[in-house]
This record gives structure tokens, C-alpha cells and sequence, in this order.
């Protein structure tokens, strides 16, 4: 297919048999138009975790192609040049970046966050995730609940993964959460451990009244201030809550 966008035009073509997509773009504003691509394409593999996603980069007037993060990795480590061994040639690193916008350490790249619930308690982390769109679609946000556990994986293995990745916990508090084994001796140990390491926030989501704070995550600020199920109107609890979860985000972004 053909994408334009202001002066600029994009080639995109599926290679089946060799399970390529191969993108070519022209044109003023190309570089601007390349990162917005290769973002799209990156959010859209994020969504299938068993997918392996591998951008290639060519090498000017040959047929070579090199791992767009082998690059990236030389220009972070300071390195001024690329030497390709098969073509016995040094190539300048700013050079080979002129069309391509390292994309991954951007500003507005999303935060990670995981969200800790009971599954007697999957309306209200439904209702949750409808009122994070906002953020999701800011991008300032990306979401992970055991919802997006594909057929065939290991879920336990899974989602310890996922919680290693994310940034943000966000525990469902009730009392089924509490008395959920997996949810209380697994999911929010491992988040209060990386809490107190100051490598993650928890933040409490009051779904229900219940006795919460006599418990360590009770040394933690919640939000809303009224338990969901007590709100008079349960919209402004949630945007509350949404309220409370973008103000860590702004502070996680400040601290990096």
C-alpha cells in the first residue's frame, strides 16, 4: 500500500514467504513520517508478545542490512562509526541515522503498568481500563493485565514477566483481592519489593471497603479517597483515580 503525509509518501509492502515489511518512504517530511510507522508497528507487536520483532536497516549501495538496535547500540555507547565486516567498510553512525528517529527513549514513549486484581473483581478492572483510555491513547500509558495471556503460554511464567517489565502497579483492592493467594503472596509482594527498592510505584485502587491498611500496602497513600462501591457517582471516582495514576506517571517521568 501507499500512505501520504503532508509532502511525503510511504511504500509499504508484505513480503509473505520471507515474513518482511518492507517500508520505503520519500519525500520532505520523511524522517517525521518514518517514526510515526515505526511506532504504529511497534504498539501493534506489543499487543502479541510471542511475536519477535526485528527492524533492519540497509547499508548505502549495498544489499547489506544491519539490526536497527546493533546501531542504536553502537551510537549510545559513543561509537562514531559502523565497520561492517562483509563489506570491509566504515560508515559514519550520524550518517546512517539521517532518516532514522530513535524512537524507543522518547519522552513520550509509554509507562508500563501492570494491573494487580481478584478475578471476582474483572468488572470493575474493565471499568478501570475504559477509564485509562485517555492516558493509553496519550500514549502516555500502556496496560497489562493476565486478559492478554495468548493460548499456549505460561501464565504464572507470564505474568512475573510483566510484572518485572512494568513501572506502575496498580492493585484493585477488596477483599477478595486480599484473599487471593496468588494476588496477595505473589503479585503484591514482588510489587511492594520493587516499591521499597523505589524501582516501581504501587498505588492502591479502593474497589470495596475492607481492612486493607492494617496490612503493609495500608503504609501507602489510595486512591479515590471513597472505595469505588461507596461513590455516590462512580464516573467521578474513577476519573479520581485516573487523576491520581497521571500525576505518577508525570512524576516517574521527572525522576528518569
Amino acid at each position: 500500500m501507499v500512505l501520504i503525509y503532508q509532502n511525503s509518501e510511504a511504500v509499504v509492502r508484505v513480503d509473505k514467504e520471507d515474513k518482511r515489511i518492507i517500508i520505503i518512504v520519500s519525500g520532505d517530511k520523511r524522517k517525521e513520517f518514518f517514526a510515526i510507522i515505526r511506532d504504529i508497528t511497534n504498539n501493534v507487536n506489543s499487543m502479541f508478545p510471542s511475536l519477535k520483532l526485528r527492524e533492519m536497516i540497509p547499508l548505502p549501495d549495498s544489499n547489506i542490512e544491519i539490526e536497527y538496535a546493533d546501531l542504536l547500540g553502537h551510537k549510545e555507547s559513543g561509537h562514531k562509526t559502523f565497520f561492517s565486516g562483509v563489506l570491509k567498510k566504515e560508515f559514519q553512525i550520524d550518517k546512517l541515522f539521517l532518516d532514522f528517529e530513535p524512537i524507543s527513549n522518547d519522552e513520550n514513549h509509554p509507562i508500563s503498568a501492570f494491573i494487580s486484581y481478584s478475578h471476582r473483581d474483572h468488572t470493575s478492572k474493565n471499568e478501570l481500563v475504559n477509564h485509562l483510555s485517555p492516558l493509553v491513547r496519550m500514549k502516555k500509558l500502556k496496560i497489562w493485565e493476565d486478559g492478554k495471556i495468548d493460548p499456549g503460554q505460561i501464565w504464572e511464567q507470564e505474568i512475573m514477566n510483566r510484572l518485572e517489565e512494568a513501572k506502575i502497579i496498580l492493585c484493585l483492592i477488596s477483599s477478595d483481592f486480599i484473599a487471593s493467594e496468588f494476588c496477595y503472596s505473589v503479585e503484591l509482594q514482588n510489587a511492594l519489593d520493587g516499591h521499597d527498592k523505589k524501582t516501581k510505584v504501587v498505588v492502591p485502587v479502593q474497589l470495596r471497603e475492607c481492612a486493607w491498611k492494617i496490612l503493609p500496602i495500608g503504609k501507602i497513600q489510595g486512591i479515590p479517597k471513597i472505595p469505588i462501591s461507596s461513590s455516590k457517582n462512580t464516573d467521578e471516582a474513577w476519573t479520581e483515580v485516573v487523576e491520581g495514576i497521571n500525576k505518577c506517571l508525570l512524576s516517574i517521568k521527572g525522576n528518569n
